[in-house]
């Protein structure tokens, strides 16, 4: 399968970035039924985040009816890694602790749909992938409380 990659500053048909509404810090990003993401779309009215959440929704979905847990795996890091890329680049408005909730927050919501899945060495390659990815958010997180506490 060949992915193609377009940087972001070249997606001008979307005319926010996102990520504003109450609660896309945590929302589900399997969950299609967060936003009314169809209607956005036919409206041009969507943000590229929530486009980007919508579409590996569907991409998760996809991969699920054909039995390939672990690869929903493997790419929500490799999403969650552009998406947290994306939004530290394009939103100067948003905080750090925004983006290190959303990363934890995703990363978990994979783990937790996918933990009924048989297990196999992918599987649990990639599942300890987005362990780590959690981790380091959280450990992150911590790190700076921890500073800010002291000062």
């Amino acid at each position: 399968m060949t992915t193609l990659l377009i940087p972001d500053k070249q997606l001008t048909w979307f005319t926010r970035t996102g990520g504003t509404s109450p609660g896309d810090d945590s929302a589900n990003v399997l969950d299609l039924s967060h936003k009314d993401y169809r209607n956005l779309i036919l409206a041009n009215n969507i943000s590229l985040f929530d486009f980007r959440v919508y579409l590996f929704a569907r991409q998760a979905f996809l991969l699920t009816s054909m039995g390939r847990i672990a690869e929903i795996c493997a790419r929500a890091r490799d999403y969650i890694a552009t998406m947290a890329r994306t939004l530290r680049n394009e939103r100067e408005d948003v905080g750090i602790s925004f983006i290190e909730s959303w990363i934890f927050s995703a990363a978990m919501q994979v783990i937790e749909a996918t933990s009924k899945a048989p297990n196999s060495q992918a599987f649990s390659a990639a599942i300890g992938d987005l362990y780590v990815v959690a981790r380091t958010q959280v450990c992150q997180f911590h790190m700076r409380v921890k500073i800010s506490w002291i000062n």
